[in-house]
């Protein structure tokens, strides 16, 4: 019990120094952007050529991995219609006849 009381201390210790790190590492950049030799209006070109390639980048991952979720739910629902049939074409006389499979 101890330990695992330990190793949770020990972890929230590791979170609260990374949440340090990376406001420092924020706050860095902001200062190397106001203290740049380079002129406000590249430096503002430079951040919004970036964010608009973050962005895109964003959307093409998004949009994958919105093709991959719905791929995964065809085939889900591919898989329940052949269980389903195969189910209704090995049925026995007498079997009960009110049981539905879930539909997804």
């Amino acid at each position: 019990m101890y330990e695992l009381q330990q190793s949770s201390t020990d972890m929230s210790r590791g979170v609260r120094s990374g949440k340090s790190f990376a406001v420092g590492a924020l706050v860095g950049v902001g200062l190397a952007l106001l203290l740049a030799p380079a002129a406000g209006r590249d430096v503002r070109r430079g951040i919004g050529q970036t964010a608009r390639r973050v962005g895109s980048g964003a959307k093409n991952v998004i949009g994958r991995a919105r093709e991959t979720v719905n791929g995964v739910k065809k085939d889900a629902q591919d898989a329940m219609d052949r269980g389903r049939e195969e189910f209704a074409q090995t049925r026995r006389p007498g079997d009960r006849a009110d049981w539905h499979a879930p539909t997804i």
